[in-house]
């Protein structure tokens, strides 16, 4: 299969499942999942995977998406297009970890992708401070009693609305 009818099939499934036409999205979807390999290791067949994985987790079906993160994790583990690309799809899955109710597994990747954010203070990218805001409200979320949770959301938080500098992106409006 080309790479780019791949790519471009899936981005227009995944823009018509964002724009709540979910019924063709999935057609698109189903159509080109039916001729990849089962278990192909390119990173396009695994990223068109992972693109209908999102569209499962935002429909509420995080438990089906799951296996799809976890396997494109291993696969970019070994060999990674990119670090946006690791880094993104470890998101992607301790947010699926978190909405079926493994917060022990959400917490430690998140906390993981969190801690790797400070190690660079000077990335300032949309991407960080996506990440940062989502740590902060998983802390929201799940603060433990009698610990720095909400301590330590709230300094996340303030510290993603202080870099907002001159564009609004979505992560700052939320934090």
């Amino acid at each position: 299969i080309c790479r780019n009818y791949m790519r471009s099939v899936s981005g227009h499934a995944s823009m018509l499942h964002r724009q709540g036409d979910v019924k063709r999205a999935h057609e698109l979807f189903a159509t080109l999942l039916a001729v990849l390999p089962p278990l192909g290791t390119n990173d396009n067949e695994i990223m068109v995977r992972e693109e209908y994985a999102v569209c499962l987790a935002a429909e509420g079906r995080a438990a089906e998406a799951i296996p799809i993160f976890e396997t494109a994790q291993k696969m970019y583990l070994k060999k990674p297009p990119s670090a946006d690309a690791l880094r993104e799809s470890r998101l992607e899955l301790a947010d699926a970890y978190d909405a079926v109710g493994r917060e022990a597994e959400a917490r430690a990747m998140l906390g993981d992708l969190h801690a790797q954010s400070l190690a660079n203070p000077d990335n300032k990218s949309q991407w960080m401070h996506r990440l940062r805001e989502r740590w902060g409200r998983f802390l929201i979320d799940h603060a433990r009693a009698h610990s720095d949770d909400l301590a330590d959301a709230e300094a996340t938080l303030t510290a993603v609305t202080q870099e907002a500098v001159d564009v609004v992106r979505a992560a700052d409006a939320l934090a």
